[in-house]
């Protein structure tokens, strides 16, 4: 499985990028700054 990517915009333009990890949940991307972020994810139930 590759490696992917996730990319959350707002409606004035501004983004975020994230990196998948290994277990398929995603950390902020280092050229974003600032403190960590994660996004999890999570299966519907």
């Amino acid at each position: 499985m590759g490696r992917g990517r996730l990319t959350l915009m707002s409606y004035d333009g501004a983004s975020l990028g994230f990196h998948m990890r290994a277990d398929g949940n995603f950390d902020k991307s280092r050229e974003e700054g600032g403190k960590p972020l994660s996004v999890v994810r999570r299966d519907a139930v």
